[in-house]
């Protein structure tokens, strides 16, 4: 099931099937293209259903690298990496997971469709809230200029 319940951009609503967060880097196109703000909120139940995998896989990676460092380097390692379903309740370790870390398991799997026209591009996620059972990740898309 497809955890995103809203996708915003400017405050209107868009379909999660024109919204790009794949791996493209927009740093050349960037002057091309028109900023706007984006707010995407999922239910945060199918979100880990989506992502548990995903999330064990990277505390295995991140255990390891905690080893090589000489402890842990970011607030989900100082956290003990709890369990996925804390994590979704933690705004900072939420945001850190899904803005960051996991952004593209997760938001690119559930927003554009491969096929239909892409009108924005993600930029970066700079904010999460939680609220009850919603997880809101905001930050900075791109979208071609109005002709």
């Amino acid at each position: 099931m497809n955890p995103v319940k809203s996708l915003r951009v400017d405050g209107r609503p868009v379909s999660p099937k024109c919204f790009s967060a794949g791996h493209m880097s927009l740093s050349s196109a960037r002057a091309g293209m028109v900023p706007h703000a984006f707010a995407v909120t999922c239910d945060a139940v199918h979100v880990a259903a989506a992502i548990l995998q995903a999330y064990y896989a990277w505390v295995m990676d991140a255990r390891k690298d905690d080893e090589l460092a000489g402890g842990p380097e970011d607030a989900l390692g100082r956290a003990g990496y709890p369990a996925l379903e804390e994590v979704l309740r933690v705004p900072e370790l939420a945001g850190l997971l899904l803005g960051h870390y996991l952004l593209f398991d997760f938001l690119a799997r559930f927003t554009w469709d491969g096929v239909s026209p892409v009108e924005y591009w993600l930029d970066g996620v700079t904010d999460c809230r939680i609220d009850g059972d919603d997880v809101t990740l905001s930050g900075s898309c791109y979208g071609k200029p109005a002709r």
